[in-house]
């Protein structure tokens, strides 16, 4: 396979180290963008099962802020030299190794790492390849930069996690643009930092891999020391090692120079696909604002920094998810009805929510559905009480019935998939890593679907202006407008807005959302959701949370102007005293039937 960019080149490295695959090629260039474009994940949305995938496809998408890069890829190589120097095969070899790591780690300044894309050849038709990549930390204070050198321009990305701000640079374009990080995104910045967060991945490591190298070995070279890591000793344990992890792509094995100050000065991979050398200098240049990286002072600075009441709103909303609603059992039902408000009796879909200490789950089911029978259908028809049924009589149903979707936490560690129905199989399944667990929360968890957060908006990135509201027509609660247009830092071709309504007084619940996607060249949305929340209760802790809203969807075909519109319908029930067995919390694919349930 050929890689389109280097970015996927380097976060494929990332993926097989890691033992998981890659969520997205290229944070760095396209992370306020997907950050954006994966708008407010709402409840609703994981109840629409015609475009389930697409809309997990952008979740999945701003995930990588947590995780991800060039960056990532490198430090992720570095923990796994760590985690390999315990292994007693080669002892001489792998205390060279923990000693070189402890260096690099105890090592404060600047370190600027190197990627050509020499040898790697775009397909036709794709974007041309930078002709190289320098990544430049500070392990003194956190702050990364990522430079892009094309033939005919230059891009940057800076972070400055201490001062939560973050700056772009186009060549394209000639922009500077100045945003902010959240709290989460800045204590992210890490974890793309190499190798000062070396010790903290190690964890991810030995959790992802679970295995042992097949050998260390030890090579003087010059005033270099050389370090061949083989991970699998035939290719029959490598293919064994992948297939128990669902297809996930592997790395054979890297080579690692030492200089004799113990610190890392080159890796490379040992991988055809992706043939990557990182070349690593430590010390001189020091690097103090974007300029010293060769922006041009001429380029136009458009200031998209968060403004102070719009922080203190967005504080509120980023701390809702992690904080939760304790331990629970909830069920949100999905459904449609007529005009004169009867149910329809042959559809039903259902999502399960559950939180038990540190493990939680959102598992999404085809409760009914007598127009597309399958063995993911849990029920040959709707159960009694319909849409507020009983959930504990569910549980065993659901246990035993494929979800068509899923997302389950075992504290820091976790599984998910996507339901393919003509291969009745999830092809995408894979592991959730720790460095995600707070974005999953955040997209995923129960507390995190009612209203937006910072990484999911991409509020304070390139491209996204927010600010709040105050409305007349809503006397009461606040309102958040936020707007994101395509720039060449972001990458997109539409442009979307978002207006939500909360209620201050009962934990800024929601009230109201009205969100639009507008093709570029173009004056109408395509896409336009109007969501009204209705109802509301109060759980014993004094949190409140919606029971009932209904979304309006309208869809616009661009050639012809026709539009069609739909209305979906949403009941939810917390039941803070019932829980979950642990089997509940763990890879479902094993545990699941082949044939639908009769009852």
């Amino acid at each position: 396979m050929t890689p389109s960019d280097l970015d996927q080149a380097l976060n494929a490295l990332r993926d097989k180290i890691a033992g998981g695959p890659s969520v997205v090629p290229g944070l760095n260039r396209r992370l306020a963008d997907i950050a954006s474009s994966a708008r407010s994940t709402k409840l609703p949305a994981l109840t629409l099962p015609q475009t389930a995938n697409d809309r997990h496809q952008q979740r999945r998408l701003f995930m990588r802020i947590t995780m991800t890069s060039g960056i990532a890829a490198c430090l992720l190589a570095a923990a796994g030299l760590l985690w390999l120097t315990r292994s007693d095969r080669t002892a001489s070899a792998a205390e060279e190794l923990q000693q070189a790591v402890q260096t690099t780690t105890a090592y404060k300044g600047w370190i600027h790492q190197t990627a050509s894309s020499a040898g790697l050849t775009p397909p036709p038709g794709t974007l041309a390849l930078p002709k190289r990549v320098t990544y430049h930390t500070n392990t003194a204070d956190g702050t990364v930069a990522e430079v892009r050198e094309y033939a005919a321009r230059l891009d940057v990305t800076m972070y400055f996690p201490q001062k939560r701000e973050m700056a772009t640079y186009s060549g394209q374009s000639n922009e500077i643009r100045l945003g902010s990080l959240s709290d989460e995104r800045a204590k992210a910045v890490p974890n793309i930092a190499l190798p000062a967060t070396v010790g903290e991945m190690l964890t991810m490591i030995k959790t992802q891999m679970v295995h042992e190298p097949a050998s260390v070995k030890e090579t003087p070279e010059g005033d270099l020391k050389r370090y061949d890591i083989v991970f699998f000793a035939s290719d029959a344990e490598a293919r064994k090692f992948r297939e128990e992890r669902n297809g996930d792509p592997l790395l054979r094995g890297m080579t690692v120079w030492v200089n004799r100050d113990k610190l890392m000065t080159r890796v490379k991979f040992d991988d055809p696909s992706v043939p990557v050398t990182l070349d690593a200098t430590y010390g001189p240049p020091e690097i103090h604002d974007i300029y010293d990286l060769g922006v041009p002072h001429s380029a136009k600075i458009i200031d998209e920094r968060v403004k102070d009441d719009l922080k203190s709103l967005m504080a509120r909303l980023d701390q809702r998810p992690l904080k939760g609603f304790g331990d629970y059992v909830a069920l949100l039902c999905s459904y449609n009805q007529d005009a004169a408000g009867k149910v329809s009796p042959d559809y039903g879909y259902v999502t399960l929510y559950a939180a038990k200490g540190d493990k939680w789950l959102a598992n999404e089911y085809r409760l009914v559905s007598t127009n597309r029978p399958g063995p993911e259908v849990v029920l040959k028809e709707l159960p009694p009480k319909w849409t507020a049924p009983d959930i504990a009589q569910l549980l065993p149903a659901l246990l035993a019935t494929k979800p068509t979707q899923y997302f389950i936490m075992d504290g820091d560690h976790g599984w998910s998939g996507w339901y393919d129905y003509q291969s009745m199989s999830y092809p995408n399944a894979r592991s959730i890593t720790p460095p995600e667990r707070n974005a999953r929360l955040g997209d995923q968890a129960l507390a995190g679907n009612f209203g937006p957060t910072s990484d999911k908006t991409g509020i304070g990135s390139p491209g996204t202006t927010a600010e709040v509201l105050q409305d007349k027509a809503h006397p009461g609660p606040v309102g958040l407008h936020y707007k994101r247009v395509p720039t060449p830092q972001n990458g997109t071709s539409d442009t979307s807005e978002d207006t939500w309504w909360f209620d201050p007084a009962r934990n800024d619940v929601p009230v109201e959302e009205t969100w639009t996607s507008t093709d570029l060249g173009q004056t109408k949305p395509r896409v336009t959701m109007h969501t009204l929340y209705t109802k509301y209760a109060q759980l014993p802790t004094g949190q409140w949370y919606p029971t009932d809203w209904h979304e309006d969807r309208t869809d616009r075909n661009a050639r012809s102007g026709q539009e069609s519109a739909s209305t979906s319908y949403y009941r939810l029930q917390i039941l803070p005293d019932l829980k979950l067995d642990d089997n509940w919390f763990t890879d479902p694919r094993p545990r699941v039937t082949t044939a639908p349930a009769t009852k």
